[in-house]
């Protein structure tokens, strides 16, 4: 009987410990979970939509199909539901580049392309006086001259301004006399420009990464062909610096499609660095090869975020 109740006592510990140790388990579970939710919380309240909301109503590209909201459900059901009938490029969307010259569909654009430092070149002086203006390399210089030499794998925003016309479709087509529509774009040597720095997408807060006028495209052709993707019919651009913010770009990745309607997110770089480590590879930038040459190497570079052992890691094999 000693025996036994020496064997007791040992086994009533073991089940008091383990009562505490779940307890403390628990309450901890509990705080990092609270924790957490809060950090979430405030990494939420510092994103940028850059999206405009869909409805039937918004402009769109002369030719294309206005966007159809049919509902399918009636008083009588017990939910509600909707069929959509739209074109691949409708509202804020991405160009894949298959829609032109490349090979990748949308559901093949990398994830490490789609997410990506946001940078912002404002023009809306020079199109405030020209409907028809076309960005040239001079504008990405004096970006340059400013914020340091435009670094590869990152988002380009163009802003012209034209936005405001959003809410009016069609001052936004600008359709005129001739028969085209007049809105700004991207010249061709600009879009061989930003090909050579090896940037990752191209976005405008127009209808096209064209001039409206156009009627070859020469800057779908220039950058689609080089994987590069664009994002057109941007929004909120005021919202974000011409630095320091990373983009989100989140099309629906449909087998086939030559582009999507997207929701397009941005964040300040800051909130991603807290969480990543920053350290540098020795060899960073490396992949860049001479067209990024070191010649340019005393020349400040953008804040950008972390991209060693991050989401933001490129390997450089889309350009491939």
């Amino acid at each position: 009987m000693r025996r036994h109740g020496s064997h007791m006592l040992p086994s009533t510990l073991s089940q008091s410990l383990t009562l505490i140790l779940l307890t403390i388990l628990t309450g901890s579970c509990v705080a990092q979970t609270e924790e957490t939710s809060a950090s979430v919380h405030r990494f939420a309240a510092s994103v940028v939509d850059l999206t405009h909301p869909l409805t039937d109503r918004i402009p769109v590209f002369p030719g294309s199909a206005s966007l159809k909201v049919i509902q399918t459900t009636d008083d009588d059901d017990s939910y509600f539901l909707n069929r959509l009938e739209l074109d691949e490029h409708t509202g804020t969307h991405v160009d894949a580049p298959v829609h032109f010259s490349g090979k990748r569909d949308v559901s093949q654009i990398p994830i490490r392309q789609l997410v990506c430092p946001l940078i912002v070149i404002d023009v809306r002086q020079s199109c405030s006086r020209n409907d028809d203006y076309e960005v040239t390399v001079a504008d990405i210089k004096a970006w340059e001259q400013q914020h340091g030499e435009l670094p590869a794998d990152v988002l380009v925003a163009i802003r012209t301004g034209w936005e405001q016309k959003w809410s009016t479709p069609k001052d936004y087509v600008n359709e005129r006399e001739d028969g085209k529509p007049h809105f700004p774009g991207l010249s061709a040597e600009a879009a061989q420009y930003l090909a050579q720095r090896l940037i990752a997408g191209l976005a405008i807060d127009t209808l096209s990464v064209d001039p409206g006028i156009s009627d070859d495209f020469p800057v779908h052709n220039i950058l689609l062909a080089r994987e590069i993707f664009h994002v057109e019919n941007i929004a909120n651009l005021a919202g974000v610096p011409p630095t320091g913010y990373v983009a989100m770009v989140c099309p629906l990745p449909i087998k086939g499609g030559s582009g999507s309607p997207a929701r397009i997110l941005a964040f300040p770089a800051s909130q991603l660095a807290a969480r990543t480590p920053a350290k540098a590879p020795a060899d960073s930038g490396a992949e860049n090869g001479a067209e990024n040459g070191a010649e340019n190497g005393a020349k400040p570079q953008p804040k950008m975020p972390p991209t060693t052992e991050s989401p933001l890691c490129f390997s450089g094999s889309r350009h491939q």
